[in-house]
């Protein structure tokens, strides 16, 4: 009975001419009944990500070679560009013009490039942090990534890093931002006065603001009496 197949899958092609739906019973068998169906189609439109960024847009009961019913959703999602649609899993691209098979259209994003983010610097002057930085770049990153602080960043003449965050999650907000607080490092030098006859200049690297002034024997000096160091 033609009537009891599956309604949602099939459906009764009225209009063909190879339809022979009744007859009268020969003796020889010969007699052959025929019902032809046109198949029902379908096209889904998906996130691929299980419904993260939109839910599954179905259309049902499509007849073969109907124009391919459209997106009914929204693609935006932060932090990506849509690209296209995949059918069926392949490349990307456009979604075909006329049905002419059950179909599934999965969205197809790539990660913006373009996020930004923020490195501070931060140096110390008389034992003393700065409350706004120094110095500030404006950079850009890929979504769902983390970024991070390059050697230069971490680099400066006459200074040592004393904090930083290195690296962090790249947020989509902009919000983003890096730091490094630079100590500045001091260096003393024992020179003698008189062009080095008494001792070649001694120096010593990498004092830090209020660090303890390391000793030097001073050389003797013939006829004189050492009464002191001098500051420049």
């Amino acid at each position: 009975d033609y009537v009891s197949i599956n309604p949602s899958l099939w459906t009764y092609d009225v209009g063909n001419s190879n339809n022979n739906l009744f007859g009268q019973i020969a003796g020889d068998g010969s007699l052959t009944l025929k019902v032809y169906f046109k198949r029902f189609l379908s096209v889904t439109y998906t996130d691929g990500l299980n419904g993260a960024v939109f839910e599954n847009d179905v259309h049902n009961h499509i007849m073969y070679g109907a124009p391919t019913p459209g997106f009914r959703g929204n693609t935006d999602r932060d932090g990506y560009i849509f690209v296209g649609w995949s059918l069926n899993g392949e490349e990307a691209g456009e979604v075909a013009s006329n049905v002419t098979c059950t179909a599934v259209y999965t969205a197809v994003y790539e990660p913006r490039t373009d996020i930004p983010y923020t490195v501070e610097w931060y140096y110390e002057k008389n034992g003393q942090y700065p409350s706004e930085p120094d110095k500030t770049e404006a950079r850009q990153g890929t979504t769902d990534t983390v970024v991070s602080l390059t050697e230069a960043d971490m680099t400066a003449a006459g200074y040592m890093v004393d904090e930083a965050l290195e690296e962090d999650e790249l947020l989509l907000d902009g919000s983003t931002v890096l730091y490094v607080y630079f100590k500045e490092l001091f260096t003393i030098t024992f020179v003698d006065g008189v062009g080095g006859e008494v001792f070649d200049p001694y120096v010593c690297d990498g004092f830090t603001y209020n660090s303890e002034t390391p000793d030097y024997n001073v050389p003797e000096r013939a006829g004189y009496v050492f009464k002191g160091w001098l500051k420049a």
